[in-house]
């Protein structure tokens, strides 16, 4: 008996040459993803409080959802790819301090999150 296999991304043929006659044989392969996306990193912003915003770029091949907090409360959320900036816009706020927290997720639910600290001046 002879065994040739081949590989491919998710799926695995397999095929087996028994006394003369081919049988096929095929199975999924599940790979865990393990790996976290790649989330940049900008700089905390000290400000007036228009025309500015903060953009992350996060990276990942299963590219799921994002999540904004505004001082420890969801403002915004919604589904993100990969290498397209995620962006909020810092109009309209009050003079004052204010902690922006960015949450990642990719679809095998790994994570990646940043914190901008966003002072606004009077």
């Amino acid at each position: 008996m002879e065994r040739i296999s081949t590989k491919a991304v998710g799926r695995k043929a397999i095929i087996f040459f028994l006394m003369g006659m081919m049988l096929f044989f095929d199975s999924v392969i599940f790979i865990e993803d393990t790996n976290s996306p790649v989330l940049n990193s900008p700089d905390d912003i000290i400000c007036e409080s228009i025309g500015h915003n903060i953009s992350w770029i996060a990276e990942d091949n299963q590219a799921d959802i994002y999540v904004i907090y505004r001082n420890g409360t969801e403002i915004v959320s919604g589904t993100w790819c990969s290498g397209v900036p995620i962006t909020i816009s810092l109009n309209g706020l009050l003079a004052g301090l204010y902690y922006y927290i960015v949450i990642v997720y990719d679809a095998s639910g790994n994570f990646a999150s940043d914190m901008v600290i966003v002072t606004i001046l009077l």
